[in-house]
């Protein structure tokens, strides 16, 4: 699939499936255009490299408050287990930033009240604790 350019954004955008999802993918539009794909490949190899190590870092940080603070199992929201957690964070979007560094955004499913998870994954690997977003 080919990129748009998202002008209010500055960004260039498309498609993506990987890992089982389907999500928009973003690379800054400060990369020359001939380099676009390249970029994009790099970043989505990345992502699939550190995907274990991103999932333990986002249950790590957020299912303890996730279970102590939103579960509420009479409204639909039970305590939750490592495993089902992360089957309820799907993956929208992946943007490609400078040096290589990468923005995840997970729908939560509601359970965090309709925030989305950021996850960021430094350029040289370091992966940031994840955060609720929106």
């Amino acid at each position: 699939m080919r990129f748009t350019k998202n002008d209010s954004l500055d960004r260039w955008e498309r498609p993506a499936t990987l890992l089982g999802a389907k999500f928009r993918l973003s690379v800054l539009a400060e990369y020359p255009k001939e380099a676009i794909e390249e970029v994009a490949s790099a970043g989505l190899a990345r992502l699939e490299r550190a995907w274990l190590s991103i999932q333990q870092n986002v249950v790590a940080s957020l299912l303890s408050d996730y279970n102590e603070s939103w579960a509420d199992p009479e409204a639909g929201l039970p305590v939750l287990q490592p495993e089902d957690f992360l089957s309820k964070l799907v993956l929208t979007a992946v943007d490609v930033l400078e040096e290589g560094d990468l923005s995840l955004y997970l729908s939560d499913s509601g359970l965090f009240g309709g925030h989305s998870v950021k996850a960021y994954v430094c350029g040289d690997g370091e992966i940031l604790t994840p955060t609720l977003v929106g």
